[in-house]
């Protein structure tokens, strides 16, 4: 802000100047839609929650945090206000990746009302601001300016209700074992008082490979399917005509990256038992 004196007795200009995301990357905005669940808007990464918006709402992407789990975009109700939103909460695919790095200090805006009254020969301006307040009467000025600090979240998030429903399934081997399990749905409750929940994955160890998964979002209930062949676990995988018990791991990361891990267990049967 920059304040002018001039003339007679006093004249004071006041300008404001904005700065609404960076213009690198992707020519200034990508147009992106909300996933199915409402969606946290917050005025810094890990700050205060500000507001929501509505599922498969479209918002505009000018720049992301440096760890990439928080997405700049313009505010559905003014533009001109730049916001923050968990880029989980986003349908963003791997296009979006050159979004410019910005920080929540240095991408500010800012927005004023303005009134000028005239008293004999003196001009008096009166400018306020969000966080700042100037006032100027003939050749005296004084400056206001207001801070609020945010305590950053250190806490992870909150999961329980972890589940694998069955708990036990079969191979998969043609002709055999038809009409018992062979896939397993996993199920466990996330929620984050803070930042709130970024995503829930789901990793396992199964014939000498790791797999992840990331959980689909109803609510607080995160779900996917064990495992991801459609046909179910192969065959060879336990040994013949005996088991294995397969541990899932469930983890749980929220919007200022803590994460809280939990661990559940399948028990994976040998086709070779259904010969008989």
């Amino acid at each position: 802000m920059k304040a002018l004196l001039v003339g007679f007795v006093g004249v004071v200009v006041v300008t404001f100047g904005f700065s609404v995301g960076a213009t690198a990357g992707r020519a200034g905005a990508d147009e992106v839609e909300i996933d199915d669940a409402y969606a946290g808007v917050y005025d810094c990464p890990g700050g205060d929650r500000i507001d929501e918006y509505q599922p498969r709402s479209r918002v505009f992407v000018v720049g992301q945090s440096e760890n990439g789990i928080w997405v700049q975009v313009r505010n559905l109700d003014d533009p001109t206000n730049l916001v923050w939103m968990q880029t989980a909460a986003l349908d963003i695919d791997d296009g979006d990746a050159d979004l410019p790095v910005v920080s929540c200090e240095t991408s500010g805006f800012a927005s004023a009302d303005v009134t000028t009254t005239s008293v004999g020969d003196t001009t008096t301006t009166t400018t306020a601001a969000t966080t700042t307040t100037t006032t100027t009467t003939a050749t005296t000025t004084t400056t206001t300016v207001a801070t609020t600090t945010t305590a950053p979240d250190t806490t992870p998030p909150v999961v329980t209700g972890q589940v694998a429903d069955p708990d036990e399934v079969y191979e998969y081997f043609p002709g055999l074992c038809t009409g018992l399990d062979r896939t397993s749905q996993i199920s466990v409750t996330a929620t984050d008082a803070g930042t709130g929940v970024a995503t829930v994955e789901a990793s396992w160890t199964m014939g000498g490979s790791t797999t992840t998964i990331l959980l689909s979002r109803s609510g607080n209930t995160y779900t996917g399917t064990f495992p991801v062949e459609p046909d179910g676990v192969p065959y060879g995988i336990a040994p013949p005509n005996g088991e294995i018990l397969i541990d899932i791991v469930i983890t749980a990361t929220d919007g200022a990256g803590n994460e809280k891990t939990v661990g559940l267990k399948v028990l994976v049967h040998s086709a070779d038992k259904c010969l008989s």
